[in-house]
């Protein structure tokens, strides 16, 4: 007899989370600018703005574009900023069930317009180009580490039984709208809802009904203090965890004295050359060694100054209150 406790657990669906760089690109030129990550500078903002000359700012026209090209998902983003020598297909099903229909027909005709006319996408790749060239450095940075982070905290809150409509919070506009609430309901049982957080959106998200794919990018609330922050203290910790080796510390303060070769230093600290060779290389990859070639070896030498800047960074992360007084 099957007690009723001996039947499997019936966990919620789990929705793919993806990142996405285009839906990075779509909230750096959406005119809902409060409670986001970045906002790019006045005047380019006015040029986004005032691009379509319709009467409306930039709207979802990206993700569609990026849909028929290949890129709605992932960090590859350059078939999107190479959209004038794409082809569009302004016939294509847009579905769109999520917009209001006055926007539904603008993108329909934006993107028709973007098909018939090269000149038109020419402007169009230009001026995506530069609203990304503005902040990616940002993204690059901040971004994208926030966002792989945010990747992997929803599937592993998934796997551990939350539903997705849970992932994205309760003040989602795909929670608060009956609407939209029945539409991830019927695309996480088809299998065609994906999950995207979101570093630009910070505050916000969008629910954006696609052909196949219902589209649910939720914000990170990661405002770039925040990600700085983490992104300084992620670094500090790495350098404190390469100085906690002893083996490490003593290589370092060999060859402060005279630089040596890999052999030289197996020698001088007492280990094998394979183990001196494995601290070498992670003490050169985080720069704390500059070598210099000399034939088939390379002798090594400390870069004072590089460890000067990792004391100081753990330093000042974790004593600011005393770094602001000594300085």
């Amino acid at each position: 007899m099957t007690m009723p406790f001996d039947a499997p657990l019936a966990l919620p669906p789990i929705a793919p989370v993806r990142a996405s760089a285009a839906i990075e690109l779509s909230w750096l030129t959406i005119s809902c600018k409060d409670k986001v990550a970045h906002r790019v500078a006045p005047d380019l903002d006015a040029e986004v703005n005032a691009f379509w000359g319709d009467g409306a700012g930039m709207l979802t026209e990206i993700l569609v574009i990026a849909q028929q090209l290949g890129c709605l998902t992932g960090w590859n983003i350059d078939p999107l900023l190479a959209v004038a020598s794409a082809t569009l297909d302004p016939d294509a099903e847009m579905n769109l069930a999520t917009e209001p229909s006055g926007e539904r027909m603008l993108v329909h005709e934006r993107i028709r317009r973007l098909a018939g006319d090269a000149e038109l996408r020419a402007r169009y790749q230009d001026l995506l180009r530069r609203v990304w060239a503005e902040a990616e450095p940002l993204i690059g940075e901040l971004g994208r580490p926030t966002i792989e982070r945010a990747v992997a905290r929803a599937c592993a809150s998934m796997e551990h039984g939350q539903s997705p409509l849970e992932v994205i919070g309760a003040d989602h506009i795909a929670r608060r709208h009956e609407t939209f609430a029945a539409l991830t309901d019927d695309a996480l049982r088809a299998g065609t809802l994906v999950l995207t957080p979101s570093y630009i959106a910070g505050g916000h998200g969008h629910i954006v009904a696609l052909p196949g794919l219902l589209s649910i990018a939720f914000g990170t609330g990661v405002t770039s203090d925040m990600a700085r922050s983490r992104a300084t203290a992620e670094r500090v910790a790495r350098d404190l965890k390469l100085l906690s080796d002893p083996t490490r510390l003593l290589i370092l303060t060999e060859l402060d004295r005279t630089p040596a070769t890999v052999g030289e230093i197996a020698e001088r600290v007492g280990v094998a050359q394979p183990t001196a060779s494995v601290h070498v290389r992670q003490l050169r990859e985080s720069g704390l060694l500059r070598a210099t070639r000399d034939g088939a070896s390379s002798t090594y030498a400390v870069d004072r100054a590089r460890v000067r800047e990792a004391l100081q960074s753990a330093h000042d992360a974790l004593l600011p209150a005393l770094s602001a007084t000594e300085s």
